[in-house]
């Protein structure tokens, strides 16, 4: 019994413990995710050609039919297209997943849309990285309603499932408790 007690006490630690493992992510870079200031320096316009993705598919986020232009000059949405964080300070654009961390959320050439649901939305935005006045870097990022895709994936677990083995495992923890509960008192002669 006295080994159940110190399993469970290390069990009740073990999310304090997990907090000091996450670290906060910083951007390295100042970002502007105000539109009217956006659009000074970046434009997005047209509509998305492909908007719905299939998980078991696995083709990578298409920009087809956008056209970005930044500070007037077009660009050419393949090979002007950054893909990873080393590369921001160079000319061009990127597509990021989180318009806050812009950098820290790149999607590259190659990253296929998939989800764990039957289907989900999911927004991305396009941002670019200019120097500016000071010398200093500063992302510019660009949020729209047709920047969103939908994503369906035919071999999701249903939600059912999902709702029957949390059923299952919550029945077994009040069993094993009432049980231990039980068994303890009855050998200790209380019941």
């Amino acid at each position: 019994m006295l080994k159940q007690k110190k399993f469970l006490s290390l069990l009740l630690f073990l999310p304090v413990f997990s907090l000091f493992a996450c670290t906060k992510v910083k951007e390295d870079y100042k970002v502007v995710t105000d539109q009217a200031k956006v659009k000074d320096h970046l434009v997005v316009e047209g509509t998305l050609k492909e908007k719905t993705y299939e998980t078991k598919d696995a083709h990578p986020l298409n920009l087809d039919g956008l056209t970005v232009t930044i500070d007037g000059n077009p660009q050419d949405l393949t090979h002007k297209r950054i893909t990873s964080k080393k590369d921001v300070l160079e000319s061009g654009f990127f597509v990021c997943s989180n318009k806050d961390f812009p950098t820290n959320s790149i999607i590259g050439l190659n990253d296929k849309p998939s989800t764990n649901v039957e289907k989900s939305d999911f927004t991305f935005y396009i941002a670019t990285t200019l120097k500016d006045k000071n010398d200093s870097y500063t992302v510019y990022v660009y949020e729209s309603d047709e920047l969103k895709v939908t994503i369906t994936n035919a071999n999701a677990i249903k939600p059912w499932v999902w709702y029957v083995v949390t059923a299952v495992v919550i029945f077994g923890i009040v069993a094993m408790v009432t049980f231990t509960r039980r068994y303890k008192a009855k050998k200790e002669g209380k019941i």
